[in-house]
């Protein structure tokens, strides 16, 4: 008896019919949300037999995108049923039901529903963050009331009730259903973010990259304005590369002699720009954005670790530039779409008010040189230096009361990002670590504008299959900043403290501006000449005049390049300048 795929799929299809039916009575949720999975699935298979007629393919993927939106439905109502407290299982949770987003996204391509399809792509992406951002700033503490739960799972049961009731009926009216559903809606933190509203987030000078990485099969590059969406999909091969290149720069790095990758790291990039195809992008948004001045990057999985920022790109005139360096206006970086709105959503008119941790252990010079010099610039600076910079000082009623007022929080110190266990990763102060952990549960930034993480693998976010984007970032975000300053990889103390002393003193001539004046004292870093350095530490308003005269040997000291004396330009290796990136708000107005 020979095979006959047409016949094998209706059988399976009719399984999986009678199977949703029996599950659906039984409530047996989780086993209906993976059959309804199935049933996208399969739909999706029979959409691709030969011998089809358009109408047939169209039909089919019309019945894998219902199956999977229904399933979709019922992760979503299984996520109700998780606590507020299991942030674990959430994540356990999200890698089990990533299937069923990046089903529904490939049928979303076949069906060319592009907008259906970003929308998908942005909602698989930080999930939890997302809702934990939205519980806290509903309400205070982050717990949902009793009497609201109460309310949820009594409109969940007749949700169930009416959905149950209406697959009986010949005629059936949803007009209930949908009332009970909008209710539901109305009381839960978490709002899906649609198409639209993600045009809303956009002015008419910024751009959004969204990157989506379909495993196996190709990634996606999204190209969203405020006026429209183009999509760019790579080939399996295109794939393949950018799997090779990412396994070759992480092994590189993480060897504990990684001085080849520093070595390299402009040569590596110059290799990832073409395989992202960003020319062709990037000629395709001049062509129909002309007027496009800033740019969100909204990278996928390990995409995250790259400096994208970083990439030498062609302009329209065959000229070689740094990708920031097309978008005067500044470039920022987001996990997701969602993320980005609850940032927008935070107002912080004020920016006088610093609580600094300076150098805790003690061995980071430059650090003393950084908070000091950059604290001049605040009318109300704090600070925790050396050996009072400890976990038990910073968490204390006292000092938890302060920082929930203050405006702008500076850490200057170790760090680490911890691969094996993600929540473990943090700052290193006097007494131990300040983790990822402690932050999530303990600090609250509400009237914070800005965090700045001066020190190692602070942006370093845990690459999952659901890219929950688990990461210091993340941490002080839920804590309630809108703007991350962080670190792609061990930076070197000496260029970061000039950079961000520069940083600051650009922010000090353009206030709010956070993204432009990083972007600003990065070009200045790779550019300046020994020479330039020496005449910047004269004239730099932020230094004090002991600083100057402390600084001046160790400024001296940089023109010993026998080769090119006071024209070595010591720090132009993206080594140096392009560790930084901004989290989050790329500008802030502050009224002061």
């Amino acid at each position: 008896m020979g095979i006959n795929p047409a016949a094998n799929l209706e059988a399976a299809i009719a399984a999986y019919d009678e199977a949703a039916e029996i599950r659906q009575r039984l409530e047996l949720a989780r086993d209906l949300a993976t059959t309804l999975n199935n049933f996208g699935f399969a739909y999706k298979a029979q959409s691709r037999l030969a011998g089809n007629s358009s109408t047939q393919k169209q039909q089919a993927l019309e019945n894998a995108y219902r199956s999977f939106q229904e399933a979709l439905e019922r992760v979503e109502y299984l996520r109700g049923e998780i606590g507020a407290d299991s942030e674990g299982y959430k994540r356990n949770f999200n890698e089990e039901w990533n299937k069923v987003y990046r089903g529904m996204v490939e049928v979303c391509l076949e069906l060319g529903r592009y907008t259906d399809a970003i929308e998908y792509v942005d909602r698989s992406k930080a999930r939890n963050l997302v809702e934990l951002i939205a519980t806290r700033d509903v309400y205070p503490g982050g717990v949902i009331p009793e009497n609201i739960r109460q309310q949820l799972q009594s409109l969940k049961i007749a949700i169930a009730q009416a959905e149950r009731r209406l697959q009986d009926e010949e005629n059936p009216d949803y007009s209930h259903l949908n009332q009970l559903r909008q209710e539901k809606q109305k009381l839960e933190p978490y709002k899906p973010l649609h198409f639209q509203a993600m045009q809303a987030l956009l002015d008419e000078e910024t751009v959004i990259l969204e990157w989506y990485i379909l495993p196996g099969q190709k990634f996606l590059t999204f190209t969203l304005t405020a006026e429209r969406l183009n999509l760019w999909t790579s080939s399996k091969e295109d794939l393949d590369k950018l799997i090779d290149w990412g396994n070759s720069y992480l092994r590189d790095y993480r060897n504990r002699d990684n001085s080849q990758w520093r070595d390299t790291l402009a040569e590596r990039l110059e290799t990832l720009a073409p395989i992202l195809h960003l020319d062709e992008i990037l000629a395709n948004l001049r062509q129909n954005f002309p007027n496009c001045q800033k740019l969100i990057l909204i990278p996928h999985r390990y995409l995250h670790l790259f400096p994208l920022h970083a990439l030498p790109v062609a302009t329209e005139d065959g000229e070689s530039k740094f990708l920031q360096d097309l978008f005067p206006k500044g470039v920022t970086y987001a996990p997701n779409c969602q993320l980005l709105q609850q940032a927008q959503s935070r107002s912080r008119p004020h920016f006088n008010q610093l609580f600094a941790i300076q150098n805790p252990t003690q061995d980071l010079d430059w650090a003393d040189v950084e908070i000091e010099t950059i604290r001049t610039r605040f009318t109300e600076p704090e600070t925790l230096a050396g050996e009072e910079a400890t976990t038990a000082n910073l968490l204390n009623e006292q000092r938890q009361e302060l920082l929930s007022q203050t405006h702008h929080l500076f850490f200057s110190c170790h760090a680490a990002f911890n691969l094996t266990s993600p929540l473990d990763s943090g700052l290193l102060l006097a007494d131990g670590i300040l983790t990822l952990e402690n932050i999530i549960a303990n600090l609250n930034l509400s009237h914070c504008s800005l965090v700045t993480l001066s020190a190692c693998e602070t942006g370093q976010v845990a690459v999952d299959d659901t890219d929950e984007y688990i990461s210091l970032s993340s941490g002080f975000i839920l804590a309630g900043s809108p703007s991350v300053l962080v670190s792609l990889w061990s930076v070197n103390q000496v260029s970061t403290a000039l950079l961000l002393i520069r940083t600051y003193e650009l922010l000090q001539q353009q206030p709010g501006q956070l993204a432009l004046s990083l972007q600003a004292a990065q070009k200045w870093l790779r550019e300046t000449t020994v020479s330039g350095f020496e005449q910047w530490r004269q004239q730099c308003p932020l230094f004090s005049q002991e600083w100057r005269e402390a600084l001046q040997p160790v400024f001296a000291q940089m023109g010993q390049n026998q080769e090119e004396g006071i024209n070595h330009r010591p720090y132009q290796s993206p080594y140096h300048w392009a560790a930084f990136c901004i989290v989050g708000e790329g500008e802030q107005n502050y009224g002061y």
